[in-house]
């Protein structure tokens, strides 16, 4: 099987890939580029049994969910998906979340491995 190498960096609450040319023994030259070019030009195949799936679900969720991100999420239509940022109070990025509409009001975050449900939490506590 091929193996890829990756690095992690911090990145305000989360730690997330952030370079393929990272040293690893088991890992050619040609392997990373082979990578790289898939990433920006094809597909990758990306491990992500990390992410949790975090549900908004009810009456006002598209409110609530379209005030916790960045993106008008009005466009995402039932069945779809799309990336989309969340922020703190500062504009500090805190997660980078894959954001789907099961229905008209439930949504599914998919972050990468953050505190994300606290903050939202604690968003809705906050918006009273």
């Amino acid at each position: 099987s091929r193996r890829f190498g990756a690095c992690h960096t911090r990145w305000a609450a989360s730690a997330r890939p952030s370079s393929i040319a990272c040293t690893h023994p088991a890992v050619t030259l040609n392997q990373r580029m082979a990578e790289h070019e898939a990433l920006f030009s094809g597909v990758t195949l990306w491990k992500i049994a990390i992410k949790r799936q975090i549900r908004v679900k009810g009456p006002g969720a598209e409110a609530f969910t379209n005030y916790s991100v960045t993106r008008d999420i009005s466009t995402i239509k039932v069945g779809s998906g799309k990336h989309t940022i969340v922020c703190n109070e500062q504009d500090i990025i805190l997660n980078k979340p894959v954001l789907f509409r099961i229905a008209e009001e439930e949504f599914w975050f998919s972050p990468a491995d953050s505190d994300l449900m606290l903050w939202l939490r604690g968003v809705n506590i906050g918006a009273g």
